[in-house]
């Protein structure tokens, strides 16, 4: 659902009720990642999670939807050495049974 509304309107014209609703990152032209960065470091700091761990933290309990996650936050942040992965073959590529490590 998240993911049909930042492609429906980048302008924030429509309305989105939802637990999460009223916060000015659900609509933009760009997302601004920084907030879902701080909410993964929050949550996983310390701990090496599958990917999918963290694809569903952000979907169940952020703003954000999937499509965010993998080049738009997470090889931001590994970029700027916040996460690494043990099992990564390529660097800022994700693939399904990644595991990232929250440093």
């Amino acid at each position: 659902m998240k993911q049909a509304m930042w492609k429906l309107d980048p302008t924030g014209e429509y309305r989105f009720e939802d637990n999460l609703a009223g916060q000015s990152i659900l609509f933009g032209d760009e997302a601004d990642t920084g907030p879902l960065q701080t909410a993964l470091a929050g949550r996983f700091k310390g701990q090496t999670v599958d990917i999918s761990e963290v694809i569903n933290f952000v979907i169940d309990d952020t703003p954000f939807h999937s499509g965010q996650v993998k080049q738009k936050t997470l090889a931001v942040m590994q970029r700027e050495n916040r996460v690494t992965s043990p099992n990564q073959r390529r660097r800022n590529q994700f693939p399904e049974g990644t595991l990232i490590a929250f440093l």
